[in-house]
C-alpha cells in the first residue's frame, strides 16, 4: 500500500467498499492464508493510508459449493 506498510500486499484484493473515511479491502490469500479476510484501512488523508483493522475470515469460509457438494 503505498504511504505505508500493510499485510494486503501480499494477498489478492477481491473486492473494495468505502464509508465514511475508511476503505474495507477484501483479500483472499487462499485456503489456510492467514490474509485472507477484511482490511480496513483510514483513507481520511489520501496521501497517507494508514491500515487500522483487519478481520479475518472464518475457517472454511472460502469453500465453494458445486451442485450442493463443498468443493475446496
Amino acid at each position: 500500500m503505498a504511504g505505508g506498510s500493510s499485510r494486503a500486499v501480499g494477498g489478492k484484493i477481491a473486492d473494495v467498499g468505502v464509508h465514511k473515511g475508511y476503505a474495507y479491502l477484501a483479500s483472499w490469500g487462499g485456503v489456510g492464508c492467514d490474509n485472507t479476510g477484511v482490511y480496513v484501512v483510514d483513507i481520511r488523508k489520501p496521501s497517507k493510508p494508514k491500515e487500522v483493522g483487519f478481520i479475518p475470515a472464518p475457517a472454511g469460509s472460502l469453500r465453494r459449493k458445486r451442485g450442493g457438494k463443498s468443493a475446496a
